[in-house]
């Protein structure tokens, strides 16, 4: 086996280097390829708590998942997807958001005056743009106008029954 030293391949013919069948290039670790555009590492925290609520009436509370990432590269964007289902019941505006520590990442709206519970899609995507290489947290909190206890972050479904199953995916993508 040799061992090649270099800080740039290029071709002498053409734009393209290629790799011949059967062989393959392999890094060693997280982000030692990459490529803009490529995703570097993904990282997912699942939550099965069922019916959370927020803490009061409009007052964001942390809930669910929380998702910690190390970004291999500071400019780096981190894409954030939340998957997770609610249910409300006459609490004017809903909201559920990402923050990374204090910095709100993205909020999403819902609203209803119905008087009967109605389900809630609290699934998001959002990208951020950390600019560090430090170990990063992301949270989601939710929010309700008024009668916090009738919005059921994960509901648990028909007399607690079901899977309940949040996802919350950080992924870093190379830029």
């Amino acid at each position: 086996m040799s061992t090649i030293a270099t800080n740039n391949i290029t071709s002498t013919t053409g734009t393209t280097i290629s790799v011949p069948t059967g062989k393959k290039i392999a890094g060693t670790d997280t982000g030692s390829i990459y490529a803009p555009g490529m995703v570097i590492q993904t990282v997912v925290s699942e939550f099965t708590t069922g019916n959370v609520n927020p803490s009061a009436n409009a007052t964001w509370t942390t809930v669910g998942p929380n998702v910690t990432i190390t970004p291999k590269f500071s400019n780096s964007r981190v894409l954030l997807t939340h998957s997770c289902g609610g249910l409300i019941q006459n609490t004017a505006y809903a909201g559920v958001r990402f923050l990374r520590g204090s910095t709100d990442i993205g909020t999403h709206w819902g609203w209803t005056d119905n008087s009967n519970y109605i389900p809630i899609n609290l699934d998001m995507i959002n990208y951020d743009n950390p600019a560090t290489t430090s170990s990063t947290t992301y949270y989601v909190q939710t929010y309700a106008t008024q009668n916090y206890t009738t919005f059921h972050y994960n509901y648990a479904g028909f007399s607690g029954g079901g899977t309940r199953q949040c996802l919350l995916m950080a992924q870093e993508i190379a830029q």
